[in-house]
């Protein structure tokens, strides 16, 4: 078994917003590892998904809300086993 090390490089996204802004915001706060301004996170479609309807429940989202920041969620990158790691910067 052997180690391999791969580089990581940053692709910005485009700016989300309304709900999808303040959901994102969320995700950066309670992101794996942060610091400085910078935060990096882990996450599977299904939960992140799971964890954005419940965000808009809070919020009390209208449904036009709820269906925009569910079809931001579904447009992020994710590979092909419905996994993704972002990063922030604010």
């Amino acid at each position: 078994m052997g180690l391999d090390v791969g580089k990581v490089t940053i692709e910005y996204l485009e700016r989300p917003e309304g709900l999808a802004y303040e959901f994102g915001y969320e995700m950066a706060t309670t992101a794996q590892a942060w610091g400085e301004g910078n935060a990096l996170g882990f996450y599977l479609r299904r939960d992140l998904l799971r964890q954005a309807r419940a965000f808009a429940r809070q919020s009390n989202a209208t449904p036009e809300e709820t269906a925009a920041l569910v079809h931001w969620v579904r447009g992020l990158p994710w590979d092909g086993g419905g996994y993704t790691a972002l990063t922030f910067n604010w």
